[in-house]
């Protein structure tokens, strides 16, 4: 009879601690998984945001390049062609 017992207690036990060593891990591996994936989406929006940024900027440098282009442009542009001969004062 004792031995029963005894065997009905490391039964219980045994149950005892799996109650609270099976859930216990699988919410340190939930939690393990969410906290890396959390870091991994931030690392996708940082670059997100970077590859936006520098769309950006090269846009900005674009237009910068074409404003500079057409300032240029009357300066060595058909204008300058038909413009008319400027007197020579030197000579005069």
């Amino acid at each position: 009879m004792r031995q029963r017992r005894d065997a009905a207690l490391r039964s219980l036990r045994l149950m005892l601690v799996a109650s609270i060593l099976i859930p216990l891990t699988l919410f340190c591996y939930a939690s393990w998984t969410n906290y890396w994936a959390a870091f991994d989406l931030a690392d996708e929006r940082i670059e997100h945001g970077l590859d936006i940024a520098s769309q950006q900027v090269l846009r900005v440098f674009q237009s910068i390049n074409v404003i500079f282009d057409s300032v240029e442009q009357p300066e060595a542009g058909p204008i300058d062609r038909f413009a008319p001969a400027k007197p020579n004062l030197a000579s005069g």
